[in-house]
């Protein structure tokens, strides 16, 4: 198929579920943890996650794990919106890209803790190496979103994004920098020493796979 093609079905697609899908990592917001949050931090909420993230059948509809947007993913759609309107200069792709920037505005991590623009997963996530709960900011999502934002900005000429997708940098350069033992880097998430490369250099490291 053309990759055009292939293009314009992934979108026609992703806007019937306006943008809404699943993760790898999402299962532990199946309602089964509401009534037991902290089973989520524990050996538990570890095989949970890898169980649905391995497994080849899907079985989030039957632990009611709902669709819901991701930041990182929406960050993504933004830039091939971009690109399809630098080709086609058809604004729908543009409307689409905007209201989809108005959004991720909104998905901001909490600005009162973090102090600058930061985004996060809409999941909690465990890893061997710590737990992350819902809307804790990381490094690849924020990224991801200020690049989106900043893109659209050059376009659109809205002061809003492109504030926001500065502001960003303060938070990874400010937060995320981390001096610990003889070692320079930026973390993935906030007060986490541990290093992460790559998926797979993460398990050498003690990281399980992480949401990239």
């Amino acid at each position: 198929m053309h990759p055009e093609l292939i293009a314009s079905s992934t979108l026609a697609q992703s806007t019937q579920k306006d943008f809404a899908g699943q993760d790898p990592f999402d299962g532990l917001n199946s309602p089964i943890f509401t009534l037991l949050p902290s089973l989520k931090k524990g050996l538990l909420g570890l095989v949970w996650i890898q169980f649905h993230k391995r497994s080849i059948i899907n079985f989030r509809p039957l632990a009611r794990v709902e669709q819901k947007r991701n930041p990182k993913g929406v960050a993504l759609f933004i830039l091939g919106l971009i690109e399809d309107f630098n080709r086609t200069n058809d604004d729908s792709y543009l409307n689409t890209a905007i209201d989809l920037a108005d959004w991720l505005l909104t998905q901001q991590s909490d600005v009162s803790e973090w102090k600058h623009a930061c985004w996060g997963y809409h999941f909690d996530w465990n890893a061997r190496a710590f737990f992350v709960p819902n809307g804790k900011p990381n490094i690849i999502t924020t990224i991801y979103v200020a690049q989106a934002l900043y893109q659209l900005s050059l376009l659109t000429e809205n002061s809003e994004y492109q504030i926001a997708a500065l502001d960003s940098a303060h938070f990874i350069v400010k937060t995320l920098y981390t001096e610990h033992d003889k070692r320079h880097f930026f973390a993935y998430i906030p007060d986490e020493t541990a290093l992460f490369i790559t998926p797979v250099y993460g398990e050498r490291h003690g990281l399980d796979s992480l949401p990239i």
